[in-house]
C-alpha cells in the first residue's frame, strides 16, 4: 500500500492527470474534510492545478493489505499558491484500495482531512 502512496504523491508533484484518474476506480468517492462527497474528477482537478505546481510530502504511513484490498494512510504537507503567496497545508489522508482483474491497485476511497488546532485540546 506504501507503493500505491508513493505512486500518489509522484502523480500529484508531476501534476500528472492521466495517472491520477488511472487510478481511481470508476466508481471512486472523495471525501474532503467537511465529509462532503464531490466528484473524484474534481478532486484531481484540484490538486494538480496551479502554478508552481503543488507539491506533497507524506509521512507517518499506516496500511493493512487483505487479499485483494487494503487500505493506507498518512500525514501530508501540501504546498501550494494561493493569492499569490505561499501557503502549506498540513493534514491526514486515508485511501481504500482494491485489486483490479488486471492486478493493478485502484483507490476507491480517499479522504482528506486539514489538521486542526483546537485550543484546550491540541497544542
Amino acid at each position: 500500500m506504501l507503493d500505491l502512496a508513493n505512486k500518489l504523491v509522484d502523480a500529484i508533484n508531476k501534476q500528472d492527470t492521466d495517472t491520477l484518474q488511472k487510478m481511481l476506480a470508476p466508481d471512486a468517492v472523495y471525501l474532503d474534510e467537511d465529509g462532503h462527497a464531490p466528484p473524484a474528477a474534481r478532486w484531481i482537478n484540484k490538486i494538480t492545478t496551479g502554478t508552481p505546481a503543488k507539491q506533497i510530502a507524506i509521512s507517518a504511513t499506516h496500511s493493512q493489505m487483505w487479499e485483494g484490498a487494503g487500505w493506507v494512510s498518512f500525514n501530508y504537507t501540501l504546498t501550494e499558491n494561493f493569492q499569490g503567496q505561499p501557503k502549506t497545508l498540513k493534514g491526514t489522508a486515508s485511501i481504500v484500495a482494491k485489486q483490479a482483474a488486471g492486478g493493478d491497485w485502484q483507490i476507491e476511497l480517499v479522504h482528506g482531512a486539514l489538521e486542526q488546532k483546537v485550543a484546550g485540546i491540541t497544542q
